[in-house]
């Protein structure tokens, strides 16, 4: 394995510096690699899209679920169906009945507003499909996006207590210790 053989900072100097004295072209990439699989960059990114799309999707769903039972309760008895307009709350809306009119306006707002989580699942969709694209086609992720996941876990471990001396951890370390410290968070949740 290349990437027991590199410090962090040996590390950030090839990849972001373009310093290829300690670490050359050819192995950074093997050391990129290595360090990528082993701490489950890509599939925690792939399985976080995944998870946000479908909370999304639940979301979207039921809230037009819930208005449309409303509207054709409405239509059909002239009042709304009181058992279900808890089930607004769940989402953050607050729903009461005084009349139709006022009612449906309500219904109306609710649609509006949640077209904000219809773009966001479309976006997340969008973002997953390009990941996966770029997977399929052997493309590296571009490097400012590298840049700024690696940078975003290095914050999060010093943020968790993990010390991580630049000269002295291991890209092999590195890669451990992120890929530990999603399995603390996945047995947390």
């Amino acid at each position: 394995m290349a990437y027991e053989n590199y410090t962090v900072k040996q590390y950030m100097d090839a990849q972001y510096k373009q310093d290829y004295s300690i670490i050359s072209f050819e192995e950074l990439k093997i050391v990129n690699i290595e360090y990528i699989d082993t701490a489950e960059l890509y599939e925690k990114d792939d399985f976080e899209r995944q998870t946000k799309i479908e909370f999304y999707s639940h979301r979207v769903n039921n809230i037009t679920i819930h208005i449309r039972l409303q509207r054709e309760f409405l239509n059909e008895f002239g009042i709304c169906y009181l058992p279900t307009l808890e089930k607004f709350k769940e989402f953050g809306h607050s729903v009461s009945w005084k009349d139709k009119d006022n009612f449906l306006k309500m219904m109306r707002k609710i649609e509006l507003s949640e077209k904000v989580y219809i773009s966001k699942m479309e976006e997340e969709i969008k973002l997953l499909q390009d990941l996966r694209s770029k997977k399929k086609k052997g493309q590296e992720v571009p490097l400012k996006q590298s840049r700024g996941n690696f940078i975003k876990n290095i914050a999060i471990l010093n943020k968790e207590g993990y010390k991580i001396v630049y000269t002295e951890t291991t890209m092999e370390d590195l890669a451990y210790i992120i890929k530990l410290q999603f399995e603390a968070i996945k047995n947390k949740t």
